[in-house]
């Protein structure tokens, strides 16, 4: 029997709550990895005839999302779309395409295992590097980059977690898993069986859309 791999998926919202989906695009080809950078601003001035400086905490900047997507129209990945320009709309389509109805790209979530990244595209780059006689592209790669976007109401409960009379209410979205939560609420895939518990759940991966789950604090 054909092992069902897990394929990496971009979801397309009109609103930064994620409630409104719009589409979808599921690479054939997974990516060979995903980069997730963050970065800390600090104010760097400095006074006159001193040495060193003190830095002094300023930002956390948003966390940034880096990842290749190859679409391949040879034959070598039989799941693969043949038409190599069609899949590029696709995906151009969802990531990167002006939304007349919310004038400007959609809202994105990059799922792929436990991971679950929420935010809006800032550079897509195209290389084509096989073409047919005719010109054709047969195979292409997609450098994808998106900047987080957290909604305000999950980043007050990021930045409050570790607060231990501080607790949170958490509405199911589709494509949810309970690691995906507890990376989003508290940080950390670690606490996913203290919200199972915390609710009373057994099968930590499939959860209802519009289940209301309560994410308890995390002690200091």
């Amino acid at each position: 029997m054909r092992r069902k791999i897990n394929k990496l998926t971009i979801k397309a919202y009109k609103d930064e709550k994620f409630s409104s989906q719009q589409g979808e695009f599921t690479a054939a080809i997974n990516p060979e990895n995903l980069k997730i950078t963050s970065g800390v601003d600090y104010h760097t001035a400095q006074g006159l005839g001193v040495s060193g400086t003190a830095l002094k905490y300023k930002a956390s900047l948003p966390r940034v999302l880096t990842f290749s997507l190859l679409f391949d129209g040879t034959g070598i990945f039989p799941d693969a779309e043949k038409d190599v320009e069609k899949q590029v709309n696709q995906l151009k389509e969802v990531i990167y395409n002006f939304q007349g109805s919310i004038h400007e790209p959609y809202y994105l979530r990059v799922i792929w295992g436990t991971i679950d990244f929420q935010g809006k595209l800032t550079n897509l780059a195209l290389s084509y590097t096989m073409f047919q006689a005719n010109g054709a592209p047969i195979r292409a790669q997609a450098e994808v980059v998106i900047v987080e976007h957290v909604e305000e109401s999950v980043r007050s409960s990021r930045e409050n977690r570790q607060s231990p009379d501080v607790t949170h209410r958490y509405e199911v979205k589709e494509g949810d898993t309970l690691p995906a939560i507890a990376l989003k609420i508290l940080g950390d895939v670690k606490y996913t069986y203290l919200v199972a518990h915390a609710n009373n759940l057994n099968n930590i991966r499939k959860l209802k859309p519009g289940t209301q789950l309560y994410i308890p604090p995390v002690a200091k």
